[in-house]
């Protein structure tokens, strides 16, 4: 995730280019455009609840075998079904139809459905069937699924929402599993808090992040003391060490600093030395903290973190937000981002709504995937994610943009 997993072969994937867009009841989302532009009056929300039960359809058309109560999200490895090719693991990465299930888990907690859970559920009783406990206890490289710690994360993360939603307790085995497994492999004592990205033990990073959030959902589960501790104790490495002076974060810190503080302004489109999702999710955090405590200076982090993102993220011709990292994580966060955040930092929410509408303009293909690049093309006709690699066939692509859409709709309830 944090350092792309690019492919040899890139295609471009025709974009729709028709626009019919209803302001009555939302976007009409089964139609797309490619002009860039943002939405021009954003007071009110064009972000319906019909556009994001659309792209989970899109969805789950391309990425979800069987029937809603005994299929299971479609195995991928690398992001691509076997429909591309025998996958190197028949049961499929996890952590990448994690970012599906997210998006289901994250859906159905903003709109309860009998239908989300089971689908949920079937996700759950499959993945149950083909993996053990043992899968993930072994952590590197050479492991069967955590091959770095970001790996070991969103896999934790798979567990924790699936116990969450079933009550299987079984799930939080695997779980404590993946998390034990990476505290043990790359935190040092010499550095408490501050994990190695991977074996290579070159680079500590902000999609750590995505670890403290685990430990946070499950002490909002059992409210064990333990999880708080390991939470706060990750947390404050992330932001005594790569919080930058204008309120982001850097993404990688290496042993000789911030990686890339020479250029701390290279923030764009399939290249950044800072990380969208990453800031997401911190803010997400403050935001937590500041409800658990009610401790003002989280309060004041998350608002600085939502107006430092609104600041460089966007621009004032346009308040879509750059996909600037990671197309497969940039976007996993957001909900949770726009549930906790808005109420602190209300003028984040346009960004987000804007955002949304913009991606299914410009985003949404032909085929009901849906692209890294969120305004369309780039200035030049380009899109540069997918000649980077990062296509939209790819279950992590579409899952990581329409959760942006999702975002923009939960901001509407969430701030003015």
């Amino acid at each position: 995730m944090n350092e792309m997993r690019c492919f040899s072969v890139v295609y471009l994937v025709r974009v729709a280019t028709t626009s019919l867009l209803s302001l009555i009841l939302g976007f009409n989302p089964s139609v797309a455009q490619s002009d860039g532009k943002p939405v021009e009056n954003s007071n009110f929300c064009p972000v319906s609840h019909e556009l994001v039960e659309t792209a989970l359809a899109d969805a789950l058309h391309n990425f979800w075998d069987g029937n809603p109560e005994t299929g299971h999200i479609s195995n991928t490895w690398s992001g691509y079904t076997s429909s591309h090719g025998a996958l190197h693991d028949p049961r499929g990465g996890l952590w990448e139809r994690g970012t599906l299930y997210n998006f289901i888990y994250q859906m159905d907690i903003d709109t309860p459905s009998r239908q989300l859970k089971r689908r949920l559920e079937a996700d759950w009783a499959y993945v149950k069937s083909v993996f053990t406990v043992s899968d993930f206890s072994s952590c590197g490289a050479h492991s069967v699924l955590n091959f770095a710690s970001d790996d070991a994360a969103m896999n934790a993360l798979y567990f924790i929402q699936a116990s969450h939603v079933t009550q299987d307790r079984a799930a939080i085995k695997f779980a404590r599993s993946a998390l034990t497994c990476a505290l043990s492999r790359w935190e040092e004592p010499s550095t408490p808090g501050g994990l190695w990205y991977d074996d290579k033990r070159k680079t500590k990073s902000l999609y750590e992040v995505i670890l403290v959030e685990d430990f946070i959902q499950l002490y909002e589960m059992y409210r064990n003391p333990d999880d708080l501790k390991s939470a706060k104790r990750l947390y404050e490495w992330l932001e005594g060490n790569l919080l930058r002076p204008d309120g982001l974060y850097w993404a990688n810190i290496g042993s000789d600093g911030p990686i890339g503080k020479e250029r701390p302004d290279d923030i764009g489109i399939a290249g950044s030395v800072s990380f969208l999702g990453g800031n997401f999710a911190i803010a997400a955090v403050h935001a937590w903290l500041y409800k658990e405590t009610q401790d003002p200076i989280y309060k004041a982090r998350a608002e600085r973190t939502a107006k430092a993102i609104r600041s460089h993220y966007a621009t004032q011709q346009n308040a879509v937000l750059i996909n600037d990292r990671d197309a497969w994580m940039d976007g996993v966060f957001a909900p949770i981002f726009a549930k906790r955040v808005t109420a602190l930092f209300p003028e984040i929410s346009i960004n987000l709504r804007d955002t949304a509408v913009s991606i299914v303009r410009n985003s949404k293909t032909l085929d009901r995937y849906y692209a890294a690049e969120w305004s369309g093309k780039d200035p030049k006709g380009h899109f540069p994610w997918q000649e980077k690699g990062s296509l939209p066939s790819q279950i992590m692509t579409t899952s990581n943009s329409i959760s942006m859409v999702l975002s923009g709709a939960i901001s509407c309830r969430q701030a003015p």
